[in-house]
């Protein structure tokens, strides 16, 4: 018995369909492929896609659901600023493929080399992002509209190549921002941060991701640029995470300084730090509540909950 009753099976703008799920839409789809091609062709299907993301959202429709396909093995690099500008609200950039399969963006030759999300309710899912092929990209990825969601993806931050300074900055007024489900790595020592809040922002979500590097301010941390822990964040939640500081004697996660009335659950985070004493290494002031944190600062031992436990010290 076949998979379907259709004898030639089922298939929407060429691609089979097997199961049910996926990306629902009412709106405009479009298919991009660097190798085959073209920023001329209609992009309304996979036998003519075009060339580059920028000329697909060039073609869409802000607010009717659109979503551009980028093709395995998709390959762009950035030499300017702005390789592709996310500027028209409610679309879905989505790469197709697995592992060294995905779409990947390059930025190289000028470290103000960058992707913009400026439009607001915009999703980015299972691209690689690799930011090392010039030393140092000052930001890599720069989030200014309101929820924008970056999920499933892969950023290669630092390496022998290249190390950036900023991977993913998150500007004025990004409300319910959502970074998910995020593989970053950074194998040199050299970038500051990997997720930046520099503005006061409010239900930003950072959940799920796996990040391992030496950052030499903070992992994941607000900073308007002069003191870390100062935009204002409420209502965030920061929860689920797995994140290795390998620089010496710098926290994993800051968020809120003392006099910042930041608010938010901080929950089942699992922190990995080098050379300073654990209970440390996490600044979470203002009115942030905390749940079931574990840190760690040497090897082969267990975690201790951060930083107390019913407001009294752990032990």
């Amino acid at each position: 018995m076949g998979l379907t009753k259709f004898p030639n099976g089922l298939s929407s703008f060429g691609m089979p369909i097997i199961g049910a799920g996926g990306i629902m839409t009412t709106g405009s789809v479009f298919f991009v492929n660097s190798v085959i091609g073209s920023d001329g062709n209609s992009g309304l299907d996979p036998d003519h896609p075009l060339a580059t993301i920028d000329a697909a959202i060039n073609k869409c429709t802000a607010n009717k659901g659109d979503v551009i396909f980028c093709m395995p093995n998709h390959a762009e690099t950035a030499a300017t600023a702005a390789l592709f500008d996310a500027d028209v609200a409610g679309i879905s950039i989505i790469g197709l493929g697995n592992g060294d399969d995905r779409p990947t963006i390059t930025l190289g030759t000028s470290t103000g080399a960058d992707v913009d999300l400026a439009a607001d309710n915009v999703l980015i899912r299972n691209m690689k992002f690799d930011l090392t092929a010039v030393d140092a990209v000052a930001v890599g990825i720069d989030v200014d509209g309101a929820y924008i969601t970056i999920e499933d993806c892969e950023i290669l931050m630092g390496d022998s190549d290249g190390q950036a300074t900023v991977a993913v900055d998150v500007g004025v007024s990004s409300h319910g921002f959502a970074f998910r489900r995020n593989h970053m790595y950074n194998d040199d020592a050299g970038g500051s941060y990997g997720v930046r809040f520099t503005n006061v922002s409010n239900d930003v979500v950072v959940e799920d991701n796996h990040i391992h590097g030496a950052f030499s301010t903070a992992v994941i941390a607000s900073s308007d640029g002069t003191t870390v822990g100062l935009p204002l964040l409420l209502r965030m939640r920061i929860e689920n995470n797995r994140i290795f500081n390998t620089a010496s004697g710098l926290p994993c996660v800051s968020f809120g300084a003392t006099t910042i009335a930041s608010t938010g659950i901080i929950c089942d985070n699992y922190l990995g730090i080098t050379g300073t004493a654990a209970g440390t290494m996490v600044g979470f002031g203002g009115n942030t509540r905390m749940f079931n944190n574990y840190i760690c600062n040497a090897s082969s031992t267990q975690g201790e909950v951060l930083p107390t436990f019913d407001g009294v010290a752990a032990t």
